[in-house]
């Protein structure tokens, strides 16, 4: 067996990577549950569109074309 045959050194060296590696993706899912609960609560909120909805305009949808300024002409 190979792993006998290496030093205490390499063999605490191979756990505390091991350990640092577990540490890193238990911190990373926590902060993606917790980041995911507060954009949860951010778009929660049932709303109607006020730009979509046809009852809030009092006039009809006119266009307005861009112009370019008159001291500009050539």
């Amino acid at each position: 067996m190979e792993i006998l045959s290496m030093s205490d050194l390499q063999i605490s060296l191979i756990i505390i990577g091991i350990i640092i590696i577990v540490a890193v993706a238990i911190f990373n899912w926590l902060q993606q549950l917790r980041y995911r609960r507060e954009v949860q609560a951010a778009f929660e909120h049932k709303h109607d569109d006020i730009l979509l909805d046809a009852h809030h305009s009092d006039e009809p949808f006119q266009r307005i074309e861009p112009k370019f300024n008159k001291k500009y002409r050539m």
